[in-house]
Parts: C-alpha cells; sequence; structure tokens
C-alpha cells in the first residue's frame, strides 16, 4: 500500500471514529434530557385550597352517606417533573372501622397531549391489577362520559371491593381509587366526581376550548 493510500485509510478511520464521538455524545445528551423530564421533585408550593378541589377526598365519599372523615387519617403531597407537570396527590387510610380508603391524584401537564398519552398508559396499566385485585370495567357508571372518561369495579376473590376513576379533562389528568364501599349507580358516582370535575372544567375553560 502506497503512502497516499495509507493517509487515505487514516483519514477514513479518523472520521468514521469522530461520527461514533458525536453519535455517542449526542445520545448521551438524548438520555440525559429524557432522564431530567421524568425526573419527579418535591414541590413546595403549597397544595391551595384550589388544587384540592381537584381529587377526590373523603369529605366526599361522606357527603355521599359514607362514614364519618377520621381526622388525621388523610396525607396531601405535591410533586414536580422535569417536563412541568405537577402531581398532587391524596391519600386517606383510617385506622378505625369501617376502613374505607381512598387514593386520588391529579396529574396537571403543560399541554392536553401530555394527559391525553398519559390517560392512554393508565387504561392499559388498570388491565393489570395489584396485590391480587381485578379491575372489571364499569362504563354504565359515566354513560355521559366520553372518550376519556373510565370507571371499573375492583374485585378481590371474586367479590366487589371498591371503585377506580380515570377521567381526563383538558390538560387534567384525575384518577381516585376507593376501597371499602363500592359505588354501583350512576347518580352515586357523578354526585361523588361533581366537585372535581367542576374545578378541572373551570380550569380548562380559562385555558381555552380549544386546547382540549
Amino acid at each position: 500500500m502506497t503512502r497516499r493510500n495509507w493517509v487515505l485509510v487514516l483519514v477514513i478511520v479518523g472520521a468514521v471514529v469522530i461520527a461514533g464521538v458525536l453519535v455517542i455524545g449526542g445520545l448521551a445528551v438524548i438520555g440525559w434530557r429524557i432522564a431530567q423530564q421524568g425526573k419527579t421533585t418535591p414541590d413546595q408550593t403549597p397544595v391551595s385550597e384550589a388544587d384540592k378541589r381537584l381529587v377526590v377526598t373523603a369529605a366526599d365519599v361522606a357527603r355521599l352517606g359514607g362514614p364519618a372523615v377520621d381526622p388525621g387519617a388523610d396525607d396531601w403531597s405535591s410533586l414536580r417533573q422535569g417536563n412541568g407537570s405537577r402531581f398532587i396527590l391524596y391519600l386517606y387510610e383510617p385506622k378505625s372501622e369501617p376502613r374505607v380508603s381512598l387514593y386520588s391524584r391529579v396529574v396537571i401537564f403543560p399541554d392536553p397531549a401530555g394527559a391525553r398519552q398519559m390517560y392512554q398508559m393508565d387504561k392499559v396499566t388498570m388491565k393489570l391489577g395489584a396485590r391480587g385485585e381485578s379491575y372489571v370495567p364499569a362504563p354504565e357508571l359515566l354513560p355521559e362520559g366520553g372518550s376519556d372518561r373510565s370507571a371499573w369495579f375492583i374485585e378481590k376473590d371474586g367479590e366487589k371491593i371498591g371503585n377506580f376513576f380515570l377521567i381526563r379533562e383538558g390538560r387534567f389528568l384525575q384518577s381516585a381509587k376507593l376501597t371499602g364501599l363500592t359505588l354501583d349507580k350512576p347518580a352515586d358516582v357523578q354526585d361523588l366526581l361533581a366537585p372535581m370535575l367542576s374545578e378541572s372544567r373551570r380550569r380548562t375553560s380559562a385555558d381555552g376550548g380549544s386546547k382540549r
């Protein structure tokens, strides 16, 4: 091989190495950005009374004739993701009988597209169940729900033990898991979810109807 050919080979090899470094570096940057977007950190912003209306609470269950609220049995928390989403979480686990437990969550996205995507992902997750529980679709509980409204009965050992609701309103993704009490009438479900939906609809209207 002539000197000229050797120089040509070295140039080609060098170009390939540089291209590889650039590709790897680019992938690393992309991976870092994805990780940052998915990173969840505690949110120092206080959960306002308006924020609390975006989820179902034990007071809403009591209003339907459920057991009285056990003081100190509920817990609020708020998280932020790198993509700008905010999670507001509510957990109610009383120690006294009857043990009616509730977990409710709202995810506030920067835009409706993110909420739509997570809504579909959550629907798939519901098919898996948890801790021996199974989720049985109950569309009759939300007869006027539309495409982004879903309801399930939660069953364990062949018996109904509660409900799960998943609703997207604009850029708001709201969910509620109720156990120890089962709602099987659409009117009761509507009453339970009414305050939560009223607040998300109010904010969606403020965002602009075209952004739904």
